[in-house]
C-alpha cells in the first residue's frame, strides 16, 4: 500500500513538473508558436522524456491571427482616421485652384509628424479593440528587402518618368508641388525624420492594412482602392504630382500584392520622399 501511494505521488509530481516546464516554454514563444504548443498539449503530442502527456488534460484555445476578418465598418473607420483629414485638406487646396498652396518648411514637417503620430495611435486603438492581429502591420526589415526597396524606388521613378514624357509635356517647375518645394526651406534632419515616418505611416496603413483588408475582392479592386485613396490625399500636388502618385501607387500595389513584402515598399517610399524634399 505504501509503495502504491509513493508511486502515485511520484506520478503526479512528474506530470506537475512537466506542466510547469511547458508553461515556462509557452511564455517564451510568440503568438503563433504558443498556439501550436497549446494545440499540441491538448492533443497529447508533447512529451516528457519518452512518454507523451495524457490526452485527458484540459483543452486550451487561442484566437488565430488568420481568423480575423475586417468588417466594412472597421475598414471605413480606420481609413477615415488615417487619411480622411489629409483628403479633405487636399480637396480644399484643389477647390481653391491651388491658389493657397500648403508650405513644406520645418513647421509643416513637424506638424505632419505630430498629426500622423496622433492618427496612428487612434487607428491602432480601433484595431486593438477589434482584436486585429497587429503583427500583420509590422514590416520585417532585412538587408534583402532593403535592397529590393532601393530597386523598387528606381523602378517607380523610371515608370513615372516614362509616363510623364508620354502624356505630360508641361514644364515640371510650373507644377504646384515644385513651387511648394522651391518656396520653402527645410533642415536636413527634419527632412530625414519626416521621410522615414511618413513612408512608414502611409504604407503600413495603405498596403499593410487596407490592401490586406480588401484582398478578398481581388487584385484589381484592392490595388485600385489603395491607389484611389493615395491619389485623393495627394491632389494638392497638382496634375503632375497626381500622375506620379498614381504611377507609384500601381507599382507599389502590384509589388506588395505579388510578394507580400511591406518593408521594401516602405524603404522605397522613404527614399523617394527624401529625394524630393532635399
Amino acid at each position: 500500500m505504501c509503495v502504491l501511494s509513493q508511486g502515485r505521488r511520484s506520478h503526479r509530481s512528474r506530470w506537475r513538473g512537466a506542466f510547469l516546464a511547458w508553461q515556462r516554454r509557452a511564455r517564451l514563444l510568440g503568438g503563433h508558436e504558443r498556439a501550436t504548443a497549446i494545440d499540441s498539449l491538448a492533443a497529447g503530442q508533447l512529451r516528457v522524456g519518452t512518454s507523451p502527456l495524457p490526452a485527458s488534460l484540459p483543452t486550451f484555445s487561442m484566437p488565430s491571427a488568420q481568423a480575423h476578418s475586417s468588417s466594412p465598418i472597421e475598414i471605413i473607420a480606420v481609413s477615415a482616421v488615417c487619411f480622411g483629414l489629409f483628403i479633405l485638406s487636399s480637396l480644399a487646396t484643389v477647390a481653391r485652384g491651388w491658389a493657397q498652396q500648403p508650405r513644406l518648411d520645418d513647421v509643416a514637417l513637424v506638424s505632419l509628424l505630430a498629426t500622423e503620430a496622433v492618427l496612428a495611435a487612434l487607428a491602432l486603438g480601433i484595431l486593438a479593440r477589434r482584436r486585429y492581429p497587429m503583427l500583420r502591420l509590422r514590416p520585417s526589415p532585412t538587408w534583402a528587402d532593403t535592397g529590393l526597396g532601393l530597386g523598387l524606388a528606381i523602378a517607380g521613378y523610371v515608370a513615372w518618368w516614362v509616363t510623364y514624357l508620354a502624356i505630360a509635356p508641361a514644364n515640371v517647375s510650373d507644377q504646384p508641388i515644385s513651387q511648394m518645394v522651391d518656396a520653402s526651406h527645410r533642415s536636413l534632419g527634419l527632412v530625414l525624420l519626416a521621410s522615414v515616418a511618413n513612408g512608414l505611416y502611409e504604407e503600413v496603413f495603405l498596403l499593410g492594412y487596407l490592401m490586406n483588408a480588401v484582398r478578398n475582392l481581388g487584385a484589381s479592386a484592392a490595388i485600385g482602392l489603395t491607389c484611389l485613396v493615395r491619389l485623393l490625399y495627394h491632389l494638392y500636388q497638382g496634375p503632375i504630382g497626381a500622375l506620379s502618385i498614381t504611377v507609384w501607387g500601381i507599382v507599389a500595389g502590384l509589388f506588395h500584392w505579388r510578394t507580400g513584402r511591406l518593408w521594401s515598399v516602405v524603404v522605397a517610399h522613404e527614399l523617394m520622399d527624401f529625394a524630393a524634399l532635399v
